[in-house]
């Protein structure tokens, strides 16, 4: 479908009063127009990212110097306490900040964690600076879990599509499948067009309008002026004797 012509980007649960209010945001809402004008030859593709932390994990245990260092005391230790029964042998003994073999293996944990997120993180900066140069934007959405590295979506022209999905072919064989890439689209450009669109009180418009002595239409940046004006003038800071209560109105 999307081959043939584009795809409104509207979600399921997206409602509207009734008719009327679908045509009266239609007829008024010219930055509606402009935002599908600007993705309308653009699609939205999905990318994941994947670890395998056991694997990972056990790499960092034999390459990080300081962690090396510890499982090798670790397993001075485990030698000397088999090799003697009884008595501790000398220099084993603990005291002077020697830690037990407990407080090892918390330590070791500690620095797993930290040097798996350091790495993770730098993955995720490399693969988002490579695929983000071919893309008209990017969004990062939250990573469900702790093997998920990167969980973004980009939204590519479709001239760049090829270059896209190359970069992405470099960077699998970059990562040497340490990281193991999903990727899902082109899909219409879900995470680049949402909307908000709040309903205002007429009752409370006209309270608005009164308060701030509007008389008629008046453009937004009247309106915004007018504020910031009656905002500086009834601030406590500014003028202490006016009650707090008209401020907050």
């Amino acid at each position: 479908i999307m081959k043939q012509s584009f795809v409104l980007p509207f979600k399921f649960g997206t409602t509207l009063a009734d008719k009327d209010e679908v045509s009266r945001i239609l007829k008024d809402g010219a930055f509606l127009h402009k935002l599908i004008e600007q993705m309308r030859e653009c699609a939205e593709i999905d990318v994941i990212a994947t670890c395998q932390v056991p694997q990972i994990l056990h790499e960092i245990s034999e390459q990080e110097p300081e962690i090396v260092a510890i499982k090798q005391k670790m397993a001075r230790k485990n030698r000397a306490q088999g090799a003697v029964e009884g008595e501790a042998p000398s220099g084993l003994a603990r005291g002077g900040g020697d830690m037990s073999p407990h407080e090892d293996r918390i330590l070791v944990g500690m620095l797993l964690a930290k040097t798996l997120k350091q790495r993770a993180d730098a993955w995720r900066q490399t693969i988002t600076e490579a695929l983000r140069k071919h893309a008209a934007a990017d969004a990062e959405h939250d990573l469900l879990d702790d093997t998920m590295i990167l969980n973004n979506s980009f939204l590519i022209r479709q001239e760049r599509k090829q270059e896209f999905f190359g970069s992405l072919e470099e960077l699998d064989v970059l990562f040497q499948r340490k990281v193991h890439f999903k990727c899902v689209g082109p899909l219409p450009p879900y995470s680049f067009a949402t909307v908000t669109l709040k309903r205002f009180d007429p009752l409370k418009m006209e309270e608005a309008a009164r308060v701030l002595k509007l008389n008629g239409r008046a453009e937004l940046s009247e309106v915004k002026r007018i504020y910031r004006d009656f905002s500086r003038k009834l601030h406590p800071d500014t003028n202490p004797g006016i009650p707090l209560e008209d401020f907050e109105r």
